[in-house]
């Protein structure tokens, strides 16, 4: 939802915002012209993912979303891709924590200071592209601001890009007004689904070493209740996973045992 055009700050991505009512029409509006951009592609089946606001993940308003698409929403999600899709597709995406962009940070802006994984720092790009690769499933398109286009191509140098704001600070963007923001996305999902051949799938080398950071001790005391992590220092716990399904598990298990020492 970050990465939607207008959307700046908490006022437009908490259920509290007084903006969230317009933000959620804004993010449907961009979901809906990803869907129409992969349907003048030739796509025949598409699922939209609602992946913002950790346990909640439903933002999405199921009155508005585009009638060929079928909606993924709530959480927790223990499954959300496997091998029968052709492609993914982010909407509304952000830079991780740390990367000049609006509203960046890394799956939990509340507790999480770093995702280090193989010695790589990872935002949600990234997470998500390695959970699809895993699956043999390419990345073809990403939506956002400029920065999180930066990063993408970063992991990714082959993915297309739609940029819909520009980012000026944390909460400040130079914004397309939403009709064009559309527009760059319709077109630039169709783009890249008529050239899928360019695409790959991004993969990362098993076995697979997390490095979690957390923003204080406690958040890593929470993290390293879960069996099998190590406390490398104050704040920092690991964990070696086998595949990066187990990886993104292990990963939303810590981030989720952190919370419970938010203070």
């Amino acid at each position: 939802m970050e990465g939607v055009s207008g959307v700046l700050d908490l006022s437009h991505t908490s259920e509290n915002g007084f903006e969230y009512s317009k933000a959620r029409e804004w993010l449907v509006g961009e979901t809906n012209a990803a869907i129409e951009g992969a349907l003048a592609a030739g796509a025949t089946e598409i699922w939209v993912n609602d992946s913002h606001g950790g346990n909640s993940a439903h933002n999405m308003l199921m009155d508005k979303i585009h009638p060929e698409a079928q909606l993924l929403s709530g959480n927790p999600k223990l499954v959300n891709i496997d091998d029968s899709f052709d492609v993914l597709i982010q909407v509304g995406q952000h830079t991780m924590n740390g990367r000049f962009g609006v509203v960046s940070h890394s799956i939990n802006g509340r507790v999480v200071k770093d995702i280090r994984i193989n010695g790589r720092s990872f935002g949600e790009v990234g997470i998500l592209a390695a959970l699809a690769g895993h699956f043999g499933v390419p990345t073809a398109f990403v939506a956002g601001d400029d920065q999180v286009a930066e990063e993408a191509k970063e992991f990714m140098p082959w993915v297309n890009t739609g940029v819909v704001k520009w980012a000026l600070g944390r909460s400040a963007a130079r914004c397309l007004p939403h009709q064009r923001a559309c527009d760059v996305i319709r077109n630039g999902v169709q783009h890249a689904l008529e050239n899928l051949e360019a695409a790959k799938t991004f993969q990362v080398e098993a076995p697979l070493e997390i490095h979690m950071e957390f923003k204080d001790t406690g958040m890593a005391e929470g993290a390293h209740l879960m069996p099998g992590t190590d406390r490398l220092s104050g704040d920092v716990v690991a964990f070696t996973a086998s595949d990066f399904p187990e990886a993104h598990r292990a990963m939303k298990a810590m981030i989720t045992l952190a919370m419970t020492a938010v203070r």
